[in-house]
C-alpha cells in the first residue's frame, strides 16, 4: 500500500487530474463517439459540472501526497435516467446541435444497455494510475463505493466491464463480483465489435 494514501470527496480543483486517469479506462466505442475531440477534455468539461454522470459531486479520489492517483465515479442506479439526460444536454452545449446529433447517433447502442437497477447501486468508472496499480488502491476506492450503497439502504453493487480487460475483472471477482449477464454493442463497420459484462455483488442484509 503506497504511504501517505488517503481519501476524500473530488473538488473541481481535481478535474485535470481525474479526468485524465477516468480518460485511460474509455476504450475505442468512446473515442469513436466523441469523433475528433479528445476524450479526456470531454471528461474534464463534465467533471468540473455538477448533476451529469462524470460529475466531481459524484466521485471520490485517493491522494498519495498532493496527486490524485485513483478516482471512482458512483451513483445509485434509479439516477441513471436522470444522469443520461443532463450529461446528454451538457454535451449539446458544448458541441453543438449538429455535432451532438452525430454524437447521439453513435451513443445510441450504448442507451439500449441495462448497466444498473433501480435496488442497486453503480460503479461507473474507477481509475486508478498506472504507477499505482496492484497496491490496493482499487479495492479501497470499490469498498468506499460498498459503504456508501450500505448507507443508502441499497442491497446490491453493480458495474460493467469490459470483457477483455482481464486484469479489472479478476479484481471484481476477488471482490466478490459475478458476473450476472454480457451483453454486445453493435457499431458501425469502424470500430471492432465491443463486449462488456455486468457484474453484482449481494452486500447482505442491510441493518
Amino acid at each position: 500500500m503506497p504511504n501517505m494514501l488517503t481519501f476524500r470527496p473530488a473538488m473541481t480543483s481535481d478535474t485535470q487530474a481525474a479526468s485524465t486517469l477516468i480518460g485511460l479506462t474509455m476504450g475505442r466505442l468512446s473515442h469513436y463517439i466523441f469523433e475528433s475531440r479528445s476524450v479526456s477534455a470531454v471528461i474534464a468539461d463534465l467533471f468540473a459540472h455538477r448533476g451529469n454522470r462524470f460529475s466531481h459531486q459524484f466521485a471520490d479520489v485517493a491522494v498519495s501526497g498532493v496527486n490524485v492517483v485513483g478516482v471512482l465515479l458512483s451513483y445509485p442506479g434509479r439516477m441513471l435516467n436522470r444522469l443520461g439526460l443532463t450529461t446528454g444536454y451538457r454535451l449539446l452545449r458544448s458541441y453543438g446541435a449538429i455535432p451532438f446529433m452525430r454524437l447521439a447517433k453513435r451513443a445510441l447502442p450504448l442507451a439500449r444497455t441495462r448497466e444498473a437497477n433501480t435496488d442497486e447501486y453503480y460503479v461507473s468508472a474507477l481509475a486508478v494510475s498506472p504507477a499505482f496499480q496492484g497496491q490496493g488502491v482499487g479495492t479501497l476506492l470499490m469498498a468506499r463505493a460498498e459503504a456508501i450503497a450500505r448507507s443508502l439502504d441499497l442491497p446490491k453493487c453493480a458495474l460493467t466491464v469490459d470483457a477483455r480487460n482481464l486484469a479489472a475483472i479478476s479484481l471484481y471477482e476477488r471482490l466478490d463480483y459475478q458476473t450476472v449477464g454480457t451483453f454486445n454493442i453493435a457499431q458501425c463497420a469502424a470500430v471492432e465489435a465491443e463486449s462488456s459484462h455486468r457484474m453484482v455483488k449481494f452486500l447482505g442484509r442491510i441493518g
